[in-house]
């Protein structure tokens, strides 16, 4: 049995006039929505990497404010061993390079050293610790302690 071929032309009289609009609608509403999807997602991947910035801008605040606390509390100790040393010792501008902290940045340690009043073998120590060294990117913490030295007596003078 023979099944007979129909003309082009008597498929495309048979198909409704309006198939091929209809099918070109739905393809342009499909391109709409699949542009539409990837917006929404390329403005949560934009949400998603401004908070992951923020978190770690937030980190590295942390790190250099716990490097600054370390170097405030480490210039508490050297200005207790150089007072033990030397009672007459007023402070100094202690300047750690990057290489002794192990990182790419030295910081500078101011250490002031005053007597108190109506308290002998007393110091006051106040320490300002600015890690890094930068005049404008900085984290400074400061600190007051007071710190007892060691009293001579009178067969040590």
């Amino acid at each position: 049995m023979r099944v007979a071929q129909r003309p082009i032309a008597a498929f495309h009289a048979a198909t409704p006039r309006g198939w091929f609009r209809q099918r070109r609608g739905r393809k342009a509403a499909v391109l709409v929505a699949v542009l539409v999807c990837v917006g929404i997602a390329g403005l949560l991947m934009l949400g998603m990497l401004r908070q992951m910035m923020a978190q770690r801008a937030q980190v590295d605040l942390a790190g250099l404010t716990l490097q600054a606390r370390w170097l405030a509390e480490g210039a508490v100790e050297r200005a207790a061993a150089r007072l033990a040393a030397d009672p007459g010792y007023q402070g100094e501008i202690w300047h750690v390079s990057a290489a002794d902290l192990g990182g790419a940045e030295q910081s500078a340690v101011q250490i002031q050293v005053q007597r108190v009043e109506g308290l002998a073998g007393h110091r006051q120590v106040r320490i300002q610790a600015d890690y890094p060294d930068n005049p404008v990117h900085r984290v400074r913490i400061t600190k007051e302690t007071i710190v007892e030295t060691p009293l001579k007596t009178a067969s040590q003078r």
